[in-house]
């Protein structure tokens, strides 16, 4: 209304004047002699000083002005657009690309946690069964039926390892290894052949490296017992004659293998899991029928516990969890 006001009063009057007149936002009038007006600036001497500075003030802190001509002219403009320095133009392209970074990562580690609950909860769901009992795939090739039995404690860290084989047929693997080692090794035997491996039973208690998750490594010692049976020829001179005959005997086995295990667990299902295990070690064999021994005649005896690692074990078990 002021405006209306000042606008009215010299509408009438307009021709009175000389000299333009400016009037601020602030009631502050001004007479002066306007020099330029651009969309953001108005440049104008002051009347009484024509031969001062130019001054230049914004066109936004203007209300009106009043030409000696008795036109006049409201200041109406938008707000100017705020002039931003380099430097606060960089310092905020910076902030918006941290902030964009710090969303990216806070979604990464959203995701991530997201992907780890489910990992969990799976894992949760399988680990509520702690009992295995499962078949050796690998065992048939040594002549046996191969049952596995695991059981898992103290939260998923350790677990019990119970493999029981029985044998069926000749146990091949174990006849490599006499053919390769043990073969003619006594004076005056020859022949030395496995026809079974009656049975083997074994205890490990391993160490799992995860309790909370659907697959492990393990490792622990693993102690079995076997026992073998076979047949050997032993040769006899006649010292009447000195021709020589062969006999075939028969022995029994005992075989104690002490093995550090290891190997994985995999849980896929609640109710399925897999078991890799590999174990090295070294073995005592002794006699209960028949030692080859007994049938030297001389120092030439080779014991067939020579080597100090001569143990080794590998299991493929598929297994129910229950």
């Amino acid at each position: 209304m002021k405006y209306l006001a000042i606008l009215c009063a010299l509408f009438i009057g307009g021709n009175l004047f000389s000299q333009d007149q400016l009037f601020k936002k602030d009631n502050t009038k001004l007479e002066v002699k306007i020099l330029e007006i651009n969309p953001t600036e108005i440049k104008y001497k002051l009347f009484n000083y024509e031969d001062g500075p130019t001054i230049t003030v914004l066109k936004s802190e203007v209300a009106l002005i009043i030409y000696k001509n008795g036109l006049h002219e409201v200041m109406t403009t938008s707000a100017e657009t705020p002039v931003v320095k380099e430097q606060e133009l960089v310092k905020n392209v910076k902030l918006e690309k941290w902030e964009l970074q710090r969303r990216r990562e806070a979604d990464r580690i959203a995701e991530q946690k997201a992907e780890d609950s489910l990992a969990n909860a799976g894992a949760k769901n399988v680990l509520q069964t702690k009992n295995t009992i499962g078949f050796n795939m690998l065992e048939p090739m040594n002549g046996c039926v191969g049952i596995t039995f695991l059981r898992e404690f103290a939260n998923h860290y350790l677990n019990a390892y119970v493999p029981i084989n029985i044998g069926i047929t000749t146990p091949f693997a174990n006849q490599q290894t006499v053919s390769t080692f043990f073969q003619n090794r006594y004076d005056y035997m020859s022949n030395y052949k496995f026809t079974r491996k009656t049975i083997e039973v074994g205890l490990g208690i391993n160490f799992q490296t995860s309790s909370t998750k659907q697959a492990t490594y393990f490792v622990g010692p693993l102690v079995e017992l076997a026992q073998y049976t076979g047949t050997f020829d032993a040769y006899y001179y006649n010292n009447y004659n000195g021709q020589a005959s062969q006999i075939n005997h028969g022995f029994v086995m005992n075989r104690w293998s002490y093995m550090i295990n290891n190997g994985a667990i995999f849980r896929p299902t609640k109710n399925f899991t897999i078991i890799l295990s590999g174990a090295i070690g070294f073995r005592k064999d002794s006699y209960v029928v028949n030692d080859p021994a007994s049938f030297t005649t001389n120092n030439n005896y080779y014991s067939q516990n020579t080597f100090p690692l001569n143990a080794l074990k590998l299991g493929l078990c598929l297994g129910y969890r229950f």
